[in-house]
């Protein structure tokens, strides 16, 4: 699947999820059509929000991870001919089906079959109308965030803080390795749909935990996103369509190999099924330096075509993070933080099933 053999990481669901509370949130049902349109924060956190003294202490991370210059997009594949996902005719790409993948050397892959999705979903709200933050604050799940301490042990060291540099400044995301230098995060961490604009440079931190990096850190503007994301509507720069959550996924391609990863879990996801939720949390009390888990439940699977819906607690910073568990006895990831929705109670994130599961290992294969 990877490179490289995969590695099988094997820290069990009861020991990573010691002295963790589920929130007290039932199954959530779909919304009538008639429900008003909610718009919720962004939380792909902005760095020019946050205090001073970590502006200027992000800026001496990005010039650390920058110390070998940025991994360039020009490496995604042996076929990259100099090009740039900047100069992206628009006209065609709004007439790719939503699988197919655009590199950030301006490559274009349609290979991919149809979805092969098992879903067969029903009482499926407005897809017009509903809309979410990227990731979110405020969501009225209770706040179960505990502090990951030790973030060199499995799978923790599998995930890194990112710092993702935009036309318009830098944002906060997490990402995750899903073989030795794949890392897979949120499409709107890497790509805004709204002005059509592309990551510059993508700075990534594994295992970062404070000021403390316990592995090498890099910078890449190197990565594959798909067309249904960068054809999305979204309402506003802060909020997006929930129905747009099942294609708000992209890879990262790194330099700096990881010795850890992710397996990915593609069947037998199920409604009640404990999951936890990763990331680098940039809101409130939180400043982005730790690492921190949620424990929930998937809610829904059918709300929603192709997405996962639970009641994990997610803040702006953690878009882009892991949600997983060791269900079928060996720890995969099955979706990522996406948006949230305080009218649902819910997190959402893309379901990684069929050609989205597909996608991805196709990623992993370049």
């Amino acid at each position: 699947m990877g490179k490289f053999s995969k590695i099988i990481l094997s820290i069990g669901l009861s020991v990573a999820i010691t002295g963790m509370t589920l929130p007290s949130v039932s199954a959530q049902t779909s919304q009538p059509k008639s429900e008003k349109l909610q718009v919720a924060k962004m939380q792909k956190k902005k760095v020019s929000e946050l205090p001073k003294e970590q502006q200027e202490k992000i800026k001496k991370m990005k010039e650390l991870a920058k110390e070998k210059g940025i991994y360039s997009h020009n490496n995604l594949s042996k076929k990259s001919k100099g090009g740039s996902i900047h100069h992206l005719d628009m006209e065609k790409v709004k007439k790719l089906p939503d699988h197919a993948s655009i590199g950030s050397d301006g490559s274009i892959d349609v290979s991919l079959g149809n979805a092969k999705t098992t879903e067969n979903p029903k009482n499926i709200a407005d897809q017009n109308t509903k809309t979410a933050s990227f990731s979110n604050i405020g969501i009225k799940t209770a706040n179960n965030l505990q502090q990951v301490t030790n973030t060199t042990s499995a799978p923790n060291n599998a995930i890194a803080s990112l710092v993702v540099e935009f036309p318009d400044g830098d944002y906060l995301c997490t990402g995750f390795y899903v073989d030795n230098n794949t890392m897979i995060t949120a499409g709107h961490c890497v790509y805004d749909t709204l002005s059509n604009t592309p990551a510059n440079a993508i700075y990534y931190f594994r295992g970062q935990n404070g000021y403390h990096f316990p592995y090498d850190s890099g910078a890449t503007s190197a990565f594959w996103v798909n067309a249904g994301w960068v054809n999305t509507t979204t309402p506003s720069r802060d909020t997006m369509y929930i129905k747009d959550a099942k294609h708000d996924f992209a890879a990262v391609r790194t330099d700096v190999v990881s010795n850890s990863w992710f397996d990915i879990r593609s069947t037998n996801h199920a409604v009640g099924e404990q999951v936890l939720a990763h990331g680098y949390p940039a809101e409130g009390s939180y400043d982005g330096n730790y690492q921190y888990k949620s424990l929930g439940k998937i809610t829904s699977l059918t709300n929603w075509p192709n997405a996962i819906q639970h009641n994990g607690y997610v803040l702006g910073g953690m878009s882009g993070g892991p949600i997983w568990n060791t269900k079928v006895g060996w720890t995969a990831v099955i979706s990522l933080n996406s948006c949230g929705s305080n009218a649902d109670s819910a997190n959402y994130g893309p379901r990684f099933t069929g050609s989205t599961y597909d996608r991805i290992v196709y990623w992993m294969s370049r």
